[in-house]
């Protein structure tokens, strides 16, 4: 074969009979495909470190301190709830009530007494009765009557239906000279009661909120 035949079955720019050899482009593909597989994985690897090393740095994290009492035993992480004053259960004719245990229970003039005291400022009258006849209207006209007799002048309110222990009632209150009385008429059965809260001006708001807290926990039996 004459080299002009050589010479035209080769490429052009190639010498007859020879491998081309790779530029310097392909040898910069080459080189770069080489390293970056490496690279990646090493990124990788890294990253799986990283997430490892803040894992056990949460678990090791010591707790948040704890603030002691002022009188130096540990707070509680929550606050326990208050706990509920202590009460005593009286039973009079056909109820129940409770008092606070540093409140009296006593019989006066035909009705069980709830006080601080005998002496006391404030007090819870329940006056009972069998007396299927009475009607609550009759029953409220006459609690202000006894209102009107007992504080001349005083303002007396017009009888308000209520709810006592999931029953109808009415309630008449007065007020006169910050002196206040509040009766409250219920009907249960045959049973008639009449629940009377009084307090004088000296009386003070704690002994006000026990005194409501008492005739609230009236209960017909």
């Amino acid at each position: 074969m004459s080299d002009e035949e050589l010479t035209r079955r080769s490429w052009p720019g190639e010498r007859p009979g020879l491998t081309p050899a790779p530029g310097p482009a392909e040898d910069g593909s080459r080189l770069a495909h080489g390293w970056i597989v490496p690279a990646l994985a090493l990124a990788v690897l890294a990253l799986v470190v990283l997430q490892l090393v803040n894992i056990g740095d949460r678990a090791s994290s010591p707790p948040p301190p704890r603030v002691d009492s002022p009188d130096g035993r540990p707070a509680p992480l929550v606050p326990a709830p208050p706990a509920a004053a202590p009460v005593v259960t009286v039973r009079g004719e056909g109820f129940t009530i409770q008092r606070p245990r540093s409140w009296e229970a006593f019989d006066s003039a035909g009705a069980t007494v709830v006080a601080p005291a005998r002496t006391a400022p404030i007090g819870v009258y329940v006056y009972a009765s069998r007396r299927r006849d009475l009607g609550l209207a009759r029953m409220a006209a006459s609690a202000a009557n006894t209102m009107r007799a007992a504080a001349p002048g005083a303002r007396i309110t017009r009888p308000a239906p209520v709810r006592v222990a999931g029953l109808d009632g009415l309630r008449v209150t007065s007020s006169l000279g910050g002196s206040r009385r509040a009766i409250t008429v219920v009907a249960a059965g045959a049973n008639r009661f009449a629940i009377d809260v009084r307090a004088s001006r000296s009386a003070s708001a704690e002994q006000q909120r026990q005194a409501a807290a008492v005739a609230a926990s009236f209960r017909p039996r």
